[in-house]
């Protein structure tokens, strides 16, 4: 039972990512992949067809084949954070919070979503393309098919990373073929057509990974999404944890082999709890919280009864009577939970 378990979890991992490769920008990021892959270690090492004697004689060369394997090990780290990040969901509803990870009072201040009917915590916020709400929302990314959140987010930036080093790498090995791109005798250059493809796209995806990476590496340092840095760039985050390190770990979890790795990290936040400066070592006081709800906007608000009933009344019309009715039976029992832990903070 156990070995047909773990085949029929292979099977639907497969199909999820043969799935995932239908996506017309997945597909076209995983072929650039693949033709860099075979052009660097089957035209830049192991061309027998146009350099025989070359060929030869790094085939023979254990420095080579070392830089081949290093290579290779980094496309397929490419490819594992790549993957983990188009099939790790960070939506609210797939993510449903544990039973003791929060407590009464953040239970019953958690707000409702008059658009999805989702609760919405700290942080949270509604993606117009997944018409969902997404834990810890950074961006969608139609890269990866995906939004990036709470849960993925360590498996994007890791993308970025060995993303980055590779295109940096392959670039180097083809400063050959760009320099005979920049020559007179263009022309009468050796450099097939496919390196030469492979060779400026991704000298260009090494420039601009070069900017977006440390740029994701600088909202880590301070502990801000996308959305965030975009609703305050000047405001601190009120969610900074006192350090550098400290905000790094909320993402990657305790320092250990598990940084460089696209596996979940423990101890690392699911997304529906965070403290604040206030509350933590940031010191931030009064005027952090108050940056926080600056920045969470709206999601920082319980939505009132009268409102979210209002929202339900004017929807009918623009909706099918099927869809809103379950929209609205999603709503009152989000409504009804936050009013029991709400009634418990009362009563106790």
């Amino acid at each position: 039972p156990a070995m047909g378990s773990s085949t029929m979890g292979l099977w639907g991992l497969i199909r999820r990512v043969l799935g995932a490769l239908t996506n017309h920008s997945v597909f076209i990021v995983v072929l650039l992949i693949a033709f860099d892959w075979y052009t660097f270690c089957m035209m830049f090492h192991f061309d027998f067809e146009r350099h025989p004697e070359t060929a030869a004689e790094e085939f023979r060369s254990p420095d080579t084949w070392l830089e081949v394997m290093a290579f290779s090990y980094v496309v397929a780290m490419i490819l594992w954070s790549y993957f983990r990040t188009i099939l790790t969901t960070s939506h609210v509803k797939n993510n449903p919070p544990g039973p003791e990870e929060l407590s009464e009072k953040e239970r019953a201040a958690i707000s409702i979503c008059v658009r999805c009917a989702e609760k919405k915590p700290k942080r949270t916020h509604h993606c117009s393309v997944c018409r969902t709400c997404v834990l810890k929302m950074d961006h969608h990314c139609p890269w990866v098919a995906n939004c990036v959140g709470a849960r993925n987010y360590k498996f994007f930036v890791l993308f970025l990373v060995y993303a980055w080093l590779g295109c940096s790498v392959y670039t180097y090995h083809a400063k050959g073929v760009l320099r005979d791109l920049l020559s007179p005798d263009f022309s009468e250059a050796p450099a097939h057509v496919v390196e030469i493809v492979c060779s400026l796209c991704t000298a260009l995806f090494a420039f601009l990974l070069t900017f977006f990476m440390l740029f994701h590496l600088y909202l880590i340092s301070i502990n801000k999404t996308t959305l965030e840095y975009m609703g305050g760039r000047s405001s601190p985050s009120a969610y900074h944890r006192g350090s550098v390190l400290a905000n790094f770990e909320e993402v990657f979890g305790p320092i250990s082999w598990r940084w460089l790795v696209p596996v979940p990290s423990p101890g690392a936040p699911s997304g529906w709890s965070y403290s604040r400066d206030s509350d933590g070592a940031g010191g931030g006081g009064g005027g952090s919280s108050a940056t926080a709800d600056l920045e969470d906007g709206l999601q920082t608000m319980t939505v009132p009864s009268a409102i979210a009933d209002a929202v339900l009344v004017r929807r009918p019309q623009q909706q099918g009577g099927s869809h809103h009715h379950q929209q609205q039976t999603k709503i009152l029992a989000n409504k009804v939970d936050s009013r029991r832990g709400l009634s418990g903070i009362i009563k106790s």
